[in-house]
């Protein structure tokens, strides 16, 4: 009878959890792959801008827009351009009033799965003379998920402009020693799309003639493959919860110890405590960037030339924040084709492996040791006297530890790779 109860307890739980997961609100995106080539020509006061689609699929609503010494001239859109095609948008400009090297904006805009998306273009527009800045100016190359942070160094006596597709929002200019540090932030992040972006520096406001000078990098808008998980982080988050507030209810309540538990309720108790683990790794696959995101910027506008090993250290730095994105090849395949496949089985059919196949058993089964062992830290706070006889250690404990270690890093890694070869 003992038994049944469990087992009725056990299909209440599983059927919330089924009913949780049915009702996952999935958005995908169905993005067409649409690109442009931009070439801009100018003589005397007329200005060419050629637009080749150079995408797989046709654009809708394209329209372009030129801007030269504070004035901007637009022409009408286009309700289509087919692939491939080419076209030609012609403006008449006003001249500057000063000679100079001036920069020439070029904007086009055009509409995806009925979003707005642009490219830019920088380029010099000289008029009577050539006049460049010479001096130096460090623009890193950019990766932007939703949000982020850089750094560009330049000379402050100049004047500084940042030449982004619209869709990417400035929020946060901070001018500080030795350059100016940007934050923004994406308005499109369910599109993939690689911009060329421009710091362009200027000449103060009066200098005859007018200087300017044109740095141009990449921004790659990554639109992770994450995000068209069946799961939000939120669902992850309160998976997380669940499983180790129930699997240590489970464990520390009742009048008999878990050890000396049935089968069942053993059963039962691993099963918690495996979807506790596995919803707060795949949480935090799902949201380590936003540390990189937001200190990345901060390191970047470090002087680390005064050190001995300041290239070394800002490498390292670096390097170890950029693995939190957790993206790429390995990392997307793992998203795309095994993470959501593996929580399923977590939270569906773990318990009865568990039950029927595994087994576990309190004093040889490791990841009960690595369980007893996180179970017994709660205790710490919850139960006074003498700690260092209530933290329960082993040999298993840590042969759980280095086998989760090894599983964290290579299931990614051999899944990608399987996937790869099939």
């Amino acid at each position: 009878m003992k038994q049944r109860a469990e087992w009725r307890q056990f299909c209440s739980v599983l059927g919330l959890f089924l009913t949780i997961v049915v009702l996952a609100d999935v958005r995908l995106c169905r993005a067409d792959e649409i690109a442009f080539d931009l070439r801009v020509l100018s003589k005397d006061d007329t200005v060419t801008v050629q637009a080749l689609a150079t995408g797989k699929d046709p654009a809708q609503d394209v329209s372009v827009e030129v801007e030269l010494d504070g004035t901007t001239y637009r022409r009408p859109p286009v309700a289509v351009v087919p692939a491939k095609d080419l076209r030609r948008f012609v403006f008449q400009v006003r001249l500057p009033k000063e000679a100079g090297s001036y920069p020439l904006i070029t904007r086009l805009y055009y509409t995806n799965d009925g979003k707005q998306l642009s490219v830019v273009n920088v380029g010099y527009f000289n008029f009577q003379r050539d006049a460049f800045i010479d001096t130096e100016l460090n623009f890193p190359e950019i990766k932007l998920r939703e949000t982020t942070s850089f750094f560009v160094s330049h000379d402050p006596a100049y004047r500084l402009r940042l030449v982004l597709p619209r869709e990417i929002e400035v929020t946060k200019v901070a001018p500080d020693t030795g350059g100016t540090y940007f934050r923004i932030r994406n308005t499109r992040p369910e599109f993939s799309l690689d911009y060329a972006v421009y710091v362009v520096l200027e000449s103060p406001e009066g200098d005859t003639p007018h200087r300017s000078l044109i740095v141009n990098s990449r921004l790659r808008a990554v639109r992770t493959v994450k995000g068209t998980s069946l799961f939000s982080t939120t669902m992850l988050g309160l998976f997380g919860l669940a499983g180790f507030v129930g699997s240590f209810a489970l464990y520390a309540g009742g009048s008999v110890r878990a050890e000396e538990a049935t089968l069942l309720r053993r059963a039962v108790i691993r099963w918690g405590f495996s979807i506790g683990v596995v919803s707060t790794l795949l949480f935090v696959f799902r949201t380590a960037y936003v540390i990189p995101d937001a200190y990345l910027g901060d390191i970047q506008r470090q002087d680390f030339s005064t050190s001995r090993f300041g290239t070394f250290l800002f490498t390292a730095a670096s390097s170890l924040l950029s693995v939190l994105y957790f993206d790429g090849n390995n990392y997307d395949n793992f998203a795309l084709y095994v993470a959501d496949p593996l929580l399923i089985y977590i939270l569906t059919l773990n318990l009865p492996v568990l039950f029927f196949l595994i087994r576990p058993s309190p004093a040889h089964d490791k990841y009960w040791h690595l369980m007893r062992t996180a179970f017994s830290t709660v205790s710490l706070g919850r139960v006074g006297g003498d700690a260092t006889k209530r933290f329960f250690w082993s040999p298993l404990t840590k042969i759980a530890l280095l086998t989760l270690l090894v599983k964290l890093f290579y299931v990614p890694m051999l899944s990608s790779w399987a996937i790869g070869d099939v």
